[in-house]
């Protein structure tokens, strides 16, 4: 076992102490409490809200990443994967007033259409990284992805 992962038996520790099968999942997600801007705010974007443009975002702040599945384990069938994602590196923790929170870098400044959305690609990418392609080799085995949250992120 390494980080938590059975990789041959598609076997996760997910944050409540408890082996999922990967095979089971059939969403990702994530929720994302705030987000820090490279172009300080005024009244009239806020007004207009054409500051929460994609290009406008410096990084993401989320609370959690969690995984789906369609059978109940341990009595829920939504598994908190943040841990997971911390200790590999995927994510990063916050600092001074964002602790509590990890970081994700807006480095590609893209939204991508999921079944659920429109949602930051950057988002997307951990479970693209650490969950499609440890465990199945491809990258968009796990698509249909969720961001629960109240902000709304515009393309321009």
């Amino acid at each position: 076992m390494i980080f938590g992962i059975y990789k041959d038996s598609k076997q996760l520790l997910v944050d409540g102490d408890l082996f999922i099968n990967v095979n089971d999942v059939v969403q990702a997600g994530c929720t994302l409490e705030t987000v820090t801007y490279c172009k300080k705010t005024t009244k009239k974007a806020i007004l207009s809200n054409t500051y929460n443009t994609i290009q406008n975002i410096r990084a993401f702040y989320v609370k959690d990443y969690f995984l789906v599945t369609k059978n109940k384990a341990g009595g829920t069938e939504k598994h908190l994967i943040t841990h997971y994602l911390l200790k590999i590196g995927a994510i990063n923790r916050g600092k001074g007033r964002f602790v509590g929170l990890y970081s994700i870098a807006n480095k590609d400044q893209l939204l991508q259409e999921f079944k659920s959305g429109l949602f930051p690609k950057d988002l997307y990418n951990p479970i693209k990284m650490n969950i499609n392609q440890v465990f199945f080799k491809e990258d968009d085995r796990i698509s249909d992805f969720l961001v629960e949250t109240n902000i709304q992120i515009q393309n321009n």
